[in-house]
C-alpha cells in the first residue's frame, strides 16, 4: 500500500505598507469680517495632517496686513502657547488625522476694504527611506473690511481777511477746527 505524507509549511503573513505621504491642510477663518480701527479680532488657523506620517517642527506664521499682532495672546487648541505669529510659533508635532488650532488676536491698524491675509506654515517630516524633508504650504486667504465708522470726524475751516494783498502788506488768517464726529478729539 502506498503511503502518502503530507508536509506543512509555515504560514506567510505579508504587510502592505502604504507608502508615507504626509499633508497638511490649513484653513484660515477670522471672527469679525468688518472691524473699525483699534477693534480686535480673532483669527484662527486650523492645521490638519491628513496624511500618514507625523509631521514635526510645525511653524506656523502670519504676516498680518492692515493688523498689529496682539502680545501673549497666541493659544494652541485654546492653550496659551506664547510667541509672535509675525516671526512664527512652533507646534511641536502634528500625528496622521489630527487637526492643531492656533488662535491669536490682531488689531486693526489701517483702514482697508477687503484686507486679504495669508498665513504660511513649514513643516519636516521623514519620507518612507527615513530622509529628513521639508515642506511649506499656505493657508486659504482670509477677508475683512477695516472702516472708519465711530471715529472722531474733524471740519477745518481756513478764511482770510483779505481776497488779495500786495507783498510785504500783513494777511489775517482764521483756522477753525471743529468735531463734528461721537470721539473725543482733546489729544489732538
Amino acid at each position: 500500500m502506498n503511503q502518502t505524507n503530507v508536509i506543512y509549511s509555515n504560514n506567510i503573513i505579508t504587510n502592505i505598507v502604504e507608502p508615507s505621504e504626509q499633508s497638511l491642510k490649513a484653513i484660515k477663518t477670522i471672527k469679525n469680517s468688518i472691524v473699525h480701527i483699534l477693534d480686535e479680532n480673532d483669527i484662527t488657523i486650523q492645521i490638519t495632517n491628513t496624511g500618514n506620517v507625523k509631521v514635526h517642527n510645525v511653524m506656523v506664521r502670519d504676516e498680518l496686513n492692515n493688523y498689529t499682532f496682539v502680545k501673549d495672546s497666541v493659544t494652541l487648541n485654546d492653550n496659551p502657547l506664547g510667541g509672535d505669529i509675525n516671526l512664527g510659533v512652533n507646534i511641536v508635532v502634528i500625528f496622521p488625522k489630527e487637526s492643531k488650532i492656533v488662535k491669536f488676536l490682531a488689531t486693526a491698524t489701517k483702514l482697508m476694504e477687503n484686507s486679504s491675509n495669508i498665513g504660511d506654515i513649514t513643516y519636516n517630516y521623514l519620507d518612507e527611506n527615513g530622509i529628513e524633508q521639508i515642506e511649506h504650504i499656505f493657508t486659504n486667504e482670509a477677508m475683512s473690511s477695516i472702516v472708519a465708522d465711530g471715529l472722531g470726524k474733524l471740519s477745518i475751516t481756513k478764511t482770510f481777511d483779505k481776497l488779495s494783498s500786495i507783498i510785504d502788506e500783513a494777511v489775517e488768517a482764521h483756522i477753525v477746527v471743529k468735531n463734528i464726529g461721537n470721539e473725543n478729539t482733546s489729544d489732538l
